[in-house]
């Protein structure tokens, strides 16, 4: 092994919940950098996942502790299932709008991923939630406003690292005014530099300021960096040497998005986009559990040294940083298991979500609801679903009647229909809305679902007194316009699920404002009910 050796820019991936013998005779043999753990591969509870990273560290070949990375974002995307705590996620925190909760957050979230052995999180989310169509950013997102996403995104770094848990700004240098998801295709985002440095740019930089210790690429192309609509800038040297490190004077490790994603080569043409990551600036390679994929990025690697496409002393440029955030990693204990879920962080998720919650339009005064024995209330919900691979929705189960019927002194009738409903099943319901007194129905991003609009205007059809409740993206206001009570409670998960009721109960303030344009309706805005 050599000092420059090739290995030192890998993150592996595999699949199972113990180690495969293949990987642990190559940490032994090898110096990598480390592994991401991705939850359907690799998690099944705690106390496994705490198991499975001692063991990893266990076979390592030296003394500094291996990269042990997860993708832990809260809202849509969750590393961890039960008892885990299911964080509201980053637009929710966008819409409270308070740095010390989102401090508070980011270090309860670290907390429970070092517990487990987790020593990099693939978070905060900095892209800027500019583009309603853009089907992977959403509400991973903190929101619109360059200044707040940069006031959230340093807040998140510092609590993440507070508790010894490398932070990762991404998707340098920033990709949400995106409407391809780069998972399936490339996305072109035509902005002029002087827009990006006075938008994308700015959380990036207030991630820097912060001290983040990982910077991951997007998958994408903007040709007003690198002139080229072609050209991702994972692999773009104006973006990933020329801005990243010398304009705005990063120095931690910067590794590719995951490398399965389409945005990029495929198949035996990878190898040069893994040689041309490597020689532009990135220091790690973000592998799936594909082993061929892996074998074409050792392989390739191998073969470019020995061609005298990369030069040594770029690889010795990323193993220092590499081993420097190694060090950084070993300085931190790790807490107890019992921090997971803990009943001090679920509390602090339930401030986030109540906190959260924004009534955007209550034009006919419908909540908070009536508490009359005698008013029937229809709660119409659909099932979650996964929008894109960075999403873990469909772990979650609708909950927002089953809520709402724990606290209301009436009957509350539950009807669950599936995520993009057709007619038959919307027909189901009507008979019932028209009987109602009102009708709450949760969408979760209708905009992507046409079969939740239908139901919307199909309801509102029949009975005028209908409350709308988006449980994930707040767009769905701008497919049904006339709904006149419309709340956005952010995420699908039980502690928002808990929120929405709670509120439209009259149990708890509604205090959340937007923190993105929605129609006629600006960011800040929002109905307040003491």
């Amino acid at each position: 092994m050599t000092a420059t050796d090739h290995h030192t820019t890998l993150m592996l991936s595999f699949a199972g919940a113990t180690v495969p013998d293949d990987v642990e005779g190559t940490i032994r043999r090898h110096d990598i950098a480390g592994v991401t753990l991705f939850r359907p591969n690799n998690y099944r509870n705690p106390e496994q996942l705490e198991a499975l990273t001692s063991a990893l560290q266990a076979s390592r070949s030296g003394e500094l502790p291996l990269l042990v990375a997860i993708d832990q974002e809260g809202g849509q995307l969750h590393a961890f299932g039960d008892p885990a705590t299911r964080w509201a996620g980053n637009m929710a925190l966008g819409a409270v709008d308070d740095t010390d909760l989102t401090r508070r957050v980011g270090a309860a979230m670290g907390r429970e991923l070092r517990a487990v052995g987790v020593n990099v999180d693939y978070a905060p989310v900095a892209d800027l939630a500019t583009n309603p169509d853009n089907p992977a950013t959403g509400a991973r997102s903190f929101g619109e406003d360059p200044e707040l996403v940069a006031r959230h995104v340093g807040a998140m770094v510092e609590g993440l690292q507070s508790a010894g848990v490398a932070a990762t700004m991404k998707h340098f240098p920033g990709k949400g005014d995106s409407s391809v998801d780069s998972h399936h295709a490339m996305p072109v985002i035509h902005h002029d530099r002087d827009h990006l440095e006075t938008h994308e740019f700015l959380p990036f930089r207030a991630a820097i300021d912060a001290g983040v210790k990982v910077a991951m690429t997007g998958h994408f192309a903007l040709p007003a960096l690198t002139g080229s609509p072609t050209l991702p800038c994972t692999l773009a040297g104006e973006a990933n040497t020329g801005l990243l490190r010398d304009e705005m004077g990063f120095d931690g490790v910067l590794i590719t998005d995951a490398l399965d994603m389409k945005a990029l080569e495929q198949g035996a043409l990878q190898v040069v986009d893994i040689i041309a990551a490597i020689r532009s600036g990135v220091d790690l390679l973000l592998l799936t559990a594909d082993v061929e994929q892996q074998d074409r990025a050792t392989g390739g690697l191998e073969l470019a040294l020995s061609r005298r496409l990369i030069d040594e002393r770029r690889l010795a440029e990323a193993r220092r940083r590499i081993h420097d955030l190694r060090r950084w990693v070993s300085g931190h204990p790790q807490p107890p298991l019992d921090v997971v879920g803990c009943p001090s962080h679920e509390q602090l998720n339930a401030t986030l979500a109540e906190r959260s919650i924004t009534l955007v339009r209550n034009d006919r005064d419908l909540l908070p609801l009536s508490a009359s024995a005698d008013d029937a209330i229809l709660v119409v919900e659909t099932e979650p679903a996964i929008l894109t691979p960075a999403d873990t929705s469909d772990h979650e189960r609708p909950r927002l009647g089953e809520e709402l019927g724990r606290l209301m002194p009436q009957d509350v009738d539950r009807v669950v229909l599936s995520h993009d409903p057709d007619d038959r099943e919307i027909s189901t319901v009507l008979s019932r809305a028209e009987r109602s007194d009102t009708v709450v129905i949760a969408t979760a991003a209708a905009t992507l679902a046409p079969g939740q609009v239908a139901l919307v205007d199909a309801v509102g059809a029949v009975n005028d007194r209908v409350v709308v409740v988006a449980m994930r993206t707040p767009w769905d206001l701008t497919r049904f316009d006339d709904i006149d009570t419309y709340l956005c409670a952010w995420s699908v998960n039980p502690a928002s699920a808990r929120a929405a009721a709670r509120a439209i109960a009259g149990l708890a303030p509604i205090t959340g404002r937007l923190p993105v344009t929605l129609g006629r309706h600006e960011r800040g805005s929002g109905v307040s009910i003491p």
